[in-house]
């Protein structure tokens, strides 16, 4: 059905928008960062491009996935699935907000060649890493998670027909 191949798409540009995005603030960190100074800046810059690319997708994805799974706003308290989600909006909240931090005030410093950022921004890289990866477990866990059985929508009676 629509709904299936709809979903389906959003589901796998949810997930690569997030590896690409978590992947590469740990590449940044762990191998970019002690084992290649003289691309650093390049690095960062390029990358923060693509973050931001990364962030729409995931924002798009994510509202639509959690709208066809949680049709009910009260789904987001009441179920278990809902709660794991709540979990998982306010640790992506934290990354995204770290992370426009980082395109706010790192990424002009950095562009204009300013060394002082370079030495004070990995280990700002590192916080939203870890960040980023307890997003990634709890989305583990919001995967083996039921969403809530959605009623399919009742046949229309004599009394709700058009007149």
């Amino acid at each position: 059905s629509a709904a299936d191949w709809k979903s389906g798409l959003a589901d796998w540009a949810h997930l690569t928008a997030a590896c690409l995005w978590i992947g590469g603030l740990i590449q940044l960190v762990v191998v970019v960062w002690p084992l290649m100074p003289e691309a650093r800046r390049a690095a960062f810059l390029a990358f923060s491009r693509l973050a931001t690319v990364c962030v729409g997708v995931l924002l798009l994805a994510g509202v639509y996935l959690s709208i066809l799974r949680l049709p009910e706003l009260d789904d987001l308290w009441t179920t278990g699935y809902g709660q794991v989600l709540l979990v998982k909006i306010g640790l992506v909240s934290l990354a995204f907000a770290w992370g426009g931090l980082h395109k706010l005030i790192a990424v002009p410093a950095v562009a204009r060649g300013s060394d002082g950022v370079m030495g004070r921004l990995r280990g700002s890289l590192i916080g939203e890493s870890m960040v980023g990866m307890a997003v990634l477990l709890v989305a583990a866990v919001l995967v083996n998670a039921e969403p809530p059985a959605q009623e399919p929508p009742s046949p229309p009676t004599a009394t709700s027909l058009p007149r």
